[in-house]
């Protein structure tokens, strides 16, 4: 299972950074709620590929998007797909308006308002709540500005808005159907949620519905629910024993990869990590330890942390910080590496500071 997820994300052998927004689409999105970390992530999958690479899909070519999706957290899809996800999300949390907080009439006012606003401009975040401010209601004034997303995340989910080009550190937003200039797929959201499914598959399978729910969209989608949908496309499976556990794939996907070998080094909120959560085969005693006293690993549970990946096994932990040209990359492994081992981990560390145009300082404890 290790080896099947490794190779579908390509950690094991990454692909031409020309197949970015293919990748993307091939392994569900990627978390950007911490941009760094999805340039990594990327970077990672991809040979060669720099922050400025990205940058480029988003903000000039425009062949990605960036916008609240899976779990209502911040991803990168590719923008000719924003439809699907959307419709797809919409499925597994049902209509919501602002977490219930307002009625149905005075959500639309509040989503008018935010299109008027962004009508033809790329406003900042205060820009667009002193635009929106004297057209809402109190609730609304009062969490337009919240950086969790609470008012703009739903108006996300509903195609009104997405992250446009950053000024500096400020975000900024701007409406999908001007700033994409794609003609977006109209999905059926039952239907959506099912190729999702299939997508999730793919990628992260064999997995369980319980793992799709999760991964999908949290609390929010019930595991009942999940397991209706898995029925749904039961003849598009093959079910096959996991150590005892029952879990599913695509039919004839099943090929056996090769075992899984090398060392990696991947960001918080990886999908390698972030994808499903029955993670005993990748976790150690040792890591679950090291994630229980980290201070966002007791929040966030081990996707908040950078991992050290020892064919395919959580290894060691790692950190970065820039240092004027340079990025000094601390790795704490679990055991002793072997010089093959060091020989690939100053690659990994090379690969690192690349990405972000910087030389390399490792150090490894």
């Amino acid at each position: 299972m290790r080896a099947r997820r490794l190779a579908r994300h390509h950690l094991v052998k990454p692909a031409p950074r020309t197949r970015l927004v293919e990748l993307v689409r091939e392994v569900g999105g990627v978390h950007a709620q911490v941009m760094s970390a999805a340039e990594l992530a990327l970077s990672a999958r991809l040979r060669g590929l720099t922050r400025e690479h990205v940058s480029r899909a988003l903000w000039k070519e425009r062949s990605l998007v960036k916008t609240w999706t899976l779990r209502g957290t911040l991803h990168l899809h590719p923008a000719d797909e924003l439809g699907l996800w959307l419709a797809a999300r919409r499925a597994a949390v049902g209509d919501w308006y602002f977490a219930n907080e307002v009625r149905p009439k005075e959500a639309k006012q509040i989503l008018a308002a935010l299109s008027g606003a962004l009508d033809g401009r790329c406003l900042t975040r205060d820009e667009l709540v002193a635009a929106v401010t004297p057209h809402v209601s109190g609730w609304a004034r009062e969490h337009i500005g919240s950086g969790w997303g609470t008012v703009l995340g739903p108006a996300a989910l509903n195609g009104t808005l997405v992250h446009g080009p950053p000024q500096g550190t400020r975000v900024t937003f701007v409406r999908p159907d001007q700033w994409l200039g794609v003609v977006q797929q109209e999905w059926q959201p039952q239907a959506a949620l099912a190729e999702v499914l299939r997508r999730y598959l793919a990628a992260f399978g064999p997995a369980t519905h319980r793992e799709f729910a999760q991964w999908v969209a949290g609390s929010q989608f019930k595991a009942k629910d999940a397991e209706a949908l898995l029925g749904s496309i039961a003849g598009e499976l093959v079910e096959v024993d996991v150590e005892g556990r029952e879990a599913w794939l695509l039919a004839g996907d099943a090929k056996r990869p090769a075992s899984p070998e090398g060392i990696r080094l991947i960001p918080e909120y990886d999908a390698y990590v972030m994808g499903f959560r029955e993670r005993r085969h990748l976790f150690s005693p040792e890591a679950v330890a090291r994630t229980k006293a980290h201070g966002k690993g007791r929040l966030e549970g081990p996707g908040a942390l950078s991992w050290l990946l020892v064919g395919g096994v959580v290894a060691g932990t790692w950190s970065r910080k820039r240092a004027g040209k340079k990025v000094e990359l601390r790795v704490e492994s679990f055991a002793k590496l072997t010089r093959a081992q060091l020989v690939g981990l100053e690659r990994e560390a090379a690969r690192v500071a690349a990405c972000f145009g910087l030389e390399p300082q490792l150090i490894v404890r």
